[in-house]
């Protein structure tokens, strides 16, 4: 968990227990998923413990040359 210098918010760097944990009780105004194209086979869910649904609005995509996507949302009532 850090400071951004050029922004008033905090950034939280974690696991999506964490990131579910966090939804629940409303802070974020925004995710940045990073997507690495492997497949595994199986595994677990990115939000398994949220329990109300969030409508999530598509800020930005950025492909990488790795071939990872980072992806920026913000939930709809945060979007400006």
């Amino acid at each position: 968990m850090g400071r951004c210098p050029t922004r008033s918010s905090t950034a939280r760097v974690g696991s999506g227990s964490i990131v579910s944990q966090l939804t629940e009780h409303g802070p974020i105004d925004e995710y940045q998923l990073v997507v690495n194209p492997v497949l595994l086979g199986s595994g677990k869910r990115l939000f398994g413990g949220v329990i109300e649904r969030t409508r999530l609005e598509q800020l930005d995509a950025k492909r990488f040359p790795s071939g990872n996507v980072m992806l920026r949302y913000a939930p709809e009532s945060e979007v400006r």
